[in-house]
């Protein structure tokens, strides 16, 4: 009994990419033209902190296939350092960063609600906040797969978003008279002033490609995490890093960093309205709409995620009570019907009757994956079968063939009855 493992490649990937790609990536452009005095410096800077993302996200991705849990980051600290560590971290996550992000993302969200909905009051943005919040974790509330379709569903919007205003950029809308510019370090020649210089460039730049860590918070729920999840993370990295080394060229060749400077948060709308007309203005809040919606989405899967993860280990354990989360009905019903426990849905209501009795419960790895096997029921009514295989195909094929093996005994012994044939295998060449 573990998490359920529903979530594909295409899911984490959807959850990668959308988590790195926010609405920082209409706005650090023109920041960084404060910086940077050359285009060549900006495709640097945002080609360095791809790099830079990438190396941790295949490290995290590595700590994953090794540690394939809910909160790889918990698990981690708490093997390295010691349990504190780990409860630090996660109280952390759950009681402050979590929390704030959401609400910074929730009150962001309000906001160009009503820019687009045409709704300019207070109120009205506090309302739109919080009915985000409140829509996303029921959606999150419902499973795995409703949230991985709603991630792969916004991702998609999102990029589709960027790339139309990426050809806007740079098919449609006139390019911007080249101005001469020697990409002269403004701090001097010096290796002090080049760090300097190289480090308010990235500093600026990194933030946009931030959220890459809470896919983490997923990885026990993905199938084949030694497989998808390293691959995810990494293609993750590598298609953000592209799409937006295409933004900015699509940026600059309509707005020249003169420009930029001069209305650092105005760039993405000048290069809508230069390819696609006045309208574009709407369309472009629009896309940066669904930009915060989905990083309210991925928070609020993330937080309550790591909150349950927390409960359980330091909560729980105290009690000497193992808890195992998303367990399927079925699972249930076979427990019960082996243990002779009940089954429950209010802890007042439990009572020594409803316990079920076996010699050992433990929690053993399998094929990299976390199990938790019961053994030593003294009336087994039920028993689980555990099939591995190469492929998901040949799984399929082995389950197919147990059922219907069990099948034909049960029949047998229920009818007492039993048919004996003999079958000839022909093989021809």
């Amino acid at each position: 009994m573990t998490l359920q493992r529903k979530l594909g490649f295409s899911a984490v990937l959807a959850v990668v990419m959308g988590d790195m790609i926010g609405s920082g990536i209409f706005f650090t452009p023109g920041e960084l033209a404060a910086v940077a005095t050359a285009e060549w410096q900006v495709y640097l800077f945002w080609t360095l902190c791809g790099f830079i993302t990438l190396c941790g996200a295949l490290t995290l991705a590595e700590l994953s296939a090794l540690i394939p849990k809910a909160g790889v980051s918990y698990h981690a600290l708490t093997e390295a350092y010691g349990p504190f560590a780990g409860f630090m971290q996660a109280w952390m996550m759950v009681l402050v960063s979590g929390p704030g992000a959401i609400a910074g993302i929730a009150i962001l969200f309000g906001e160009l609600a009503n820019q687009v909905l045409g709704t300019g009051s207070a109120g009205m943005q506090l309302a739109w906040a919080a009915a985000a919040i409140v829509f996303f974790a029921l959606i999150n509330l419902r499973g795995a797969e409703w949230g991985g379709r709603t991630q792969i569903f916004l991702t998609s919007v999102k990029v589709t978003g960027l790339i139309a205003l990426v050809i806007g950029g740079v098919f449609v809308a006139a390019p911007a008279v080249e101005t001469e510019a020697i990409g002269a370090l403004q701090e001097g020649n010096s290796l002090l002033g080049f760090l300097r210089f190289v480090g308010l460039g990235v500093a600026i730049v990194l933030f946009t490609y931030d959220g890459w860590i809470d896919a983490s918070n997923v990885a026990g729920e993905v199938r084949n995490p030694n497989r998808n999840f390293p691959l995810a993370m990494g293609l993750g990295v590598i298609f953000i890093t592209l799409i937006y080394l295409l933004v900015n060229y699509a940026f600059l060749r309509v707005v020249p960093l003169d420009a930029m400077r001069a209305n650092p948060t105005l760039v993405a709308p000048m290069v809508a309205e230069a390819a696609f007309g006045p309208t574009a203005g709407n369309a472009l809040n629009m896309l940066m709409w669904n930009c915060t919606i989905y990083h309210e989405s991925s928070s609020t899967d993330i937080t309550g995620t790591l909150s349950s993860l927390v409960t359980v280990s330091h909560t729980f354990a105290k009690k000497n009570i193992l808890v195992a989360r998303r367990v399927k009905k079925s699972d249930m019903e076979a427990l019960s019907r082996a243990t002779g426990a009940s089954i429950i849905t209010n802890l007042d209501d439990l009572s020594e009757s409803d316990l079920g009795k076996a010699q050992e419960v433990r929690e053993t790895k399998v094929a990299g994956e976390e199990m938790i096997f019961i053994t030593g029921c003294e009336n087994p009514k039920s028993v689980t079968v555990l099939i591995r295989g190469g492929t998901e195909h040949i799984v399929d094929e082995a389950k197919r063939a147990m059922t219907d093996a069990i099948g034909d005994i049960a029949a047998a012994l229920k009818l007492g009855k039993v048919v004996s044939l003999a079958v000839r295998v022909n093989v021809y060449p």
